[in-house]
């Protein structure tokens, strides 16, 4: 096989991997419906489950007062601005990487070093997600 087949046939299949892809292809409807029959559900799941468990809509309208505004953390239970809304979206994703990351380094397919890695780094995320909980917790009260 030649240089020019063999890197075609790389990026056609990296290609078909993309979401980006598959909707800007001829056949964009039914591939763009088959993504959210599929993963495409779960995907918007889990970033409607992120926003509101970061609490957009109260960051939204308590967020939004002339007095809350020129602060990243407002120090006061009641209220929480927008820019602490996507604090707490970056602060969920990293625990729930790190989540994932402990289990990936449980499944009997991955070696025994790459595993503790993953086990190690998955504490560690987990660790520091955490601490920037507390750290704006404190701020709070």
């Amino acid at each position: 096989m030649s240089f020019k087949t063999k890197t075609k046939k790389i990026t056609k299949q990296i290609g078909d991997k993309l979401l980006i892809t598959r909707a800007i292809d001829s056949s964009s409807s039914a591939s763009l419906i088959k993504f959210l029959k599929g993963q495409g559900i779960e995907t918007l799941y889990f970033l409607a489950l992120f926003l509101f468990a970061a609490g957009l809509i109260n960051g939204m309208i308590e967020g939004s007062r002339p007095q809350v505004q020129s602060y990243m953390i407002f120090p006061q239970r009641g209220i929480q601005t927008i820019p602490e809304t996507f604090v707490y979206i970056f602060t969920i994703a990293t625990g729930s990487i790190g989540l994932y990351l402990i289990n990936l380094g449980g499944l009997e397919k991955v070696k025994k070093r790459v595993s503790n890695f993953y086990v190690v780094l998955g504490f560690s995320t987990v660790i520091f997600a955490l601490a920037m909980t507390l750290y704006i917790f404190s701020v709070k009260i």
